[in-house]
Formats: C-alpha cells, sequence, structure tokens
C-alpha cells in the first residue's frame, strides 16, 4: 500500500505462495495499479513444498501488537482451514507467515519459530515470468524469501542486467542453513554488478547495478 500512496504511475507486482498473506492482500489491497501472483520465486519452474511457518510462543509480542492482531487472527483462521492438524495455542498464533520459506532446511524453534505445516505451490523464476508477462525492466527489485536468496536471483539472471536496484535480506542463517551472510550477499550481487550504496537494519541491503 505505501508503494501505491508515493507514486500515481506505478506498477506493482507482489508474489506470494504463502495462503495466509495471499488472503490479507486480497482484503486489503484493491487496486489495479497492483497485481498480486500466487506463485514462489526460486531457480526453477513447476510445484515444490511451502513449509507455512507460525510462532510457537504464546507471550510473542509481536503476535500481540494492536495494529497487526486482527491480521494475525485471520491468517490464523486460513491456517486451520489449511492445515486441520494444527492446533493454534490462541487466536493469533498460526498467524507468523512472515518466515514462511522454499527451503527445506530449517532449525526448529529459533525466534520462537516453527514451519510443521506444508502446502505444494506453483513456483517459477523471475525471468521466465518477466519474458511471459512482457516485464523488460524493473525499477526495484524488493525481496524477502527467507533465506532463498541464492535462489531468486539465480533464476533471475537476465532481468537483473534490466534491474536498477535490488533489495535483499541477509543473515537469516540461525533459522536457515543455506541462508547467506552479508559477505556472501555482498559477493553475490557484485558478481552480476551490483554495487552496496545501503545497509539497514542489520538485516537489509539495497543494492544498485552499476549502470
Amino acid at each position: 500500500q505505501v508503494f501505491l500512496d508515493l507514486w500515481e504511475n506505478v506498477s506493482l507486482y507482489s508474489f506470494d505462495a504463502d495462503p495466509r498473506s495471499i488472503d490479507c492482500h486480497k482484503r486489503s489491497i484493491n487496486d489495479d495499479r497492483c497485481t498480486l501472483v500466487n506463485k514462489a520465486i526460486t531457480n526453477e519452474d513447476g510445484k515444490l513444498k511451502f513449509y507455512l511457518s507460525n510462532k510457537t510462543s504464546e507471550y510473542d509480542n509481536k503476535l500481540k501488537r494492536e495494529n497487526r492482531q486482527k491480521i494475525f487472527e485471520r491468517a490464523t483462521e486460513v491456517l486451520k482451514d489449511i492445515a486441520p492438524e494444527y492446533t493454534p495455542s490462541s487466536p493469533v498464533h498460526g498467524g507468523w507467515f512472515y518466515s514462511s520459506t522454499i527451503l527445506d532446511k530449517q532449525n526448529r524453534g529459533r525466534r520462537g519459530i516453527n514451519w510443521d505445516s506444508v502446502v505444494e505451490v506453483d513456483a517459477t523464476t523471475l525471468d521466465n515470468w518477466c519474458e511471459e508477462n512482457a516485464v523488460s525492466h524493473i525499477n526495484l527489485l524488493w525481496t524477502d524469501v527467507e533465506g532463498a536468496e541464492r535462489k531468486l536471483i539465480d533464476g533471475a539472471k537476465k532481468i537483473l542486467s534490466k534491474t536498477d536496484y535490488v533489495l535483499l535480506e541477509y543473515g537469516l542463517t540461525d533459522m536457515f542453513p543455506d541462508a547467506m551472510d552479508r559477505d556472501q550477499t555482498i559477493e553475490l550481487m557484485t558478481q552480476h554488478d551490483f554495487k552496496l550504496v545501503e545497509d539497514w537494519s542489520d538485516i537489509d541491503l539495497l543494492f544498485r547495478r552499476n549502470f
């Protein structure tokens, strides 16, 4: 919504494979400038397993934030529908969809998170999706793929040469053994002719393509 408020002439494409966040998106965004794509972005096309995250601690303050509680409550209801075997310990405890991942290796319990529920989702590469949808240039590629950054970049080699800025997370190695640390992330983007221009919040790195 922030991008839609900031720029009048914007074409925004949002990719997500978690049924909970898809449900929340459909309920909160109603704008022709934003297209929701119900697919995971990785380095191959097809079907894959998608590991749904949830918080294990009933005392987690993030789940009780007043401005997010209704979202977590709705997301919990969606998870109960798609994963009947999961019984949340409170109305919000199935709602933590921020750490869902395509990676099949997770360190259970880290940051109070587990990945007990699994669904099958459609997946594609960013290169293939852009070619199929006639997207030839990206101003900003904002990613949040929970440790799968290397896979995303591997499937976006063509469009990266026509992308101005890329925002990547790093350092989720405590949750995902296959995630990249800061130095690995910078090295990978340097190989694709990108330069680090901003380092935010000990987790986000903004890169600019060398024009």
